[in-house]
């Protein structure tokens, strides 16, 4: 969808429709009071209690929902901008209340274990976004018309995983002021840690589009070529926070062990996977930037070659830190992280303030580096003053990283032929898909070789065995 609004709105154009979404984005944080995490974990260390303890989330989403939607559409209107983007603002704000209502029904599924029901829904969601936004480009229709397409696809999305819901929990809003006090004492830390990390994750953009810039760019030109890029890694930092999501209940039963040994294998086993996860992710990402800044946006949006680059290494620090703070969150320990993450946001917006005017998107993408730099090493701290016989096993990682510079000297073989930057669209998307196959092939090759994984490792994480495929 990104390669067509791209094309279609143009770098301005497409910056508006950025900040649209990163300005909501800061919003449905705070509908959703760090409820889901906290969810999770007491119903997974409590499944009796299942139906009492979703009911009143439930029924404080729908409050909450409802009283930031006003809230961020009326400060909207109170921002500098054009009145197109006030009013994108608040229709998307429309499907932050379905989105907030549906991640209640996400909690229940991921805390039982079956994340693949929430997927329908959520496919469901994307298609119908899709489909809309295809046909009203067709149409020749403006900005507007377009961002009202997430709120149907967040309504559908909502309403399929309500539906498959009622399989397994007749879910109903329940107004119990005597749980929400316990569930809010619990949540409240957790929720401003995710505001502080939406904070730096999304004011970055919120800045390029207010501050006063020194080069010869518009704010909405500047904020769209940050944005693109943005995108990439926004969809790539989903599978980090799939994994945590899905291993979250693991880790929230043996917590509550006095045996720490299981937790402390599961958490070992975790880091060590995400980390053989991103680097050849990132390094390929940071390799085939052009191509991939030339399928997203054409050669309008060349400057963001760099952008992508330099995302591609904050997102290492993303993906490393997102198994240690739900590790963190499983122990109870999520009071530990709210001072530190204070500090980061702090640090992002003082970095954010220096650089934007002068660096315009290149500023904002190194101040996302150092910041998420800095949050992975003060969360390690955290989880070691938790639980100091929770760490990572480091003597297994020196055969990952070879592996992933030897597939990165293939990548870089391959550019250097020469021929990627003369393809048309549809055979370079074609050729980075076919590159992005064989390379996975590839990694894995190298990983059995240095014995980083077995065949028996496979077998056990494939979905079907052969003769169930037979």
């Amino acid at each position: 969808m990104v390669m067509v609004l791209t094309r279609y709105l143009g770098v301005s154009g497409f910056g508006d429709y950025t900040i649209i979404f990163a300005f909501t984005g800061f919003f449905s944080v705070a509908a959703d009071l760090g409820l889901y995490l906290i969810a999770v974990r007491e119903i997974a260390q409590r499944p009796a209690k299942t139906q009492e303890i979703m009911g009143n989330v439930l029924g404080l989403r729908m409050v909450s929902s409802l009283a930031v939607v006003g809230l961020g559409a009326l400060v909207g209107f109170l921002f500098p901008y054009s009145a197109t983007i006030k009013w994108g603002i608040l229709i998307v704000m429309f499907s932050l209340f379905f989105m907030t209502l549906n991640q209640s029904m996400v909690a229940v599924f991921q805390a039982d274990m079956r994340i693949d029901k929430a997927v329908w829904g959520d496919v469901l969601g994307r298609a119908t976004i899709l489909l809309a936004v295809l046909i009203l480009v067709k149409k020749g229709s403006g900005l507007l018309p377009i961002v009202s397409a997430s709120v149907l696809g967040a309504f559908l999305n909502f309403l399929l995983t309500f539906i498959l819901s009622f399989y397994y929990w007749k879910l109903l809003p329940l107004f119990h002021l005597k749980t929400w006090k316990y569930i809010l004492q619990e949540s409240l830390p957790m929720w401003i840690v995710i505001i502080l990390g939406m904070v730096y994750f999304k004011v970055d953009t919120i800045l390029l589009s207010v501050l006063p810039l020194k080069v010869a760019e518009t704010n909405s030109y500047a904020v769209g070529i940050y944005g693109a890029p943005y995108k990439i890694l926004e969809v790539l930092i989903t599978l980090p926070a799939m994994f945590a999501g899905a291993i979250f209940p693991v880790l929230s039963k043996r917590a509550m062990a006095k045996n720490r040994r299981p937790l402390q294998r599961a958490f070992a086993r975790s880091f060590e996977f995400i980390f053989l996860l991103v680097l050849p992710i990132s390094v390929s990402l940071f390799l085939l930037s052009p191509s991939l800044v030339n399928i997203l946006g054409g050669v309008n949006f060349a400057p963001s070659i760099l952008i992508l680059q330099l995302l591609s290494l904050a997102m290492i620090f993303i993906y490393l830190t997102s198994p240690l703070a739900h590790t963190i969150i499983a122990l109870g320990k999520q009071r530990k992280l709210v001072l530190r993450n204070v500090a980061a946001v702090l640090f992002n917006v003082l970095l954010n303030l220096i650089l934007i005017p002068y660096f315009a998107a290149k500023g904002a993408a190194v101040a996302t580096i150092l910041t998420e730099g800095l949050i992975f090493l003060w969360t390690y701290q955290v989880l070691r003053e938790s639980q100091r016989d929770l760490k990572p096993r480091w003597e297994r990682f020196p055969p990952i990283v070879l592996a992933t510079a030897l597939l990165g000297l293939a990548i870089w073989g391959v550019n250097q032929l020469g021929f990627l930057e003369q393809l048309a669209l549809l055979p370079l998307v074609g050729l980075v898909l076919a590159i992005a196959l064989l390379g996975a092939l590839l990694y894995l090759v190298l990983l059995l070789l240095f014995r980083v994984i077995s065949w028996q490792t496979i077998r056990q994480v494939l979905p079907l065995s052969w003769k169930d495929i037979r």
